[in-house]
């Protein structure tokens, strides 16, 4: 599933990761059902952070997740807003 987000809010989001910063964000989980135990279509305050070269997801009731990419992060997270 393809997500839409906001060019602003995308480039925001890839500056903080290049910089290597943790944020906090509200997201839709859009991917598989029962991945890492996230529910598709539940939103979740999510921390994210650059983890050994890789994007890495956590937060209340939501198990940490690692991406490759910010691509390959949006495709599974419908990213709302940055907290």
């Amino acid at each position: 599933m393809s997500n839409f987000i906001a060019n602003d809010l995308f480039e925001d989001i890839k500056k903080k990761i290049k910089k290597k910063e943790s944020f906090n964000v509200n997201a839709t989980f859009t991917g598989t059902d029962g991945s890492l135990g996230y529910i598709t279509g539940k939103n979740y305050n999510l921390q994210i952070a650059y983890h050994n070269e890789h994007i890495s997801i956590e937060g209340k009731g939501a198990k940490f997740c690692l991406y490759s990419s910010t691509g390959s992060l949006l495709k599974n997270c419908n990213i709302k807003n940055i907290e």
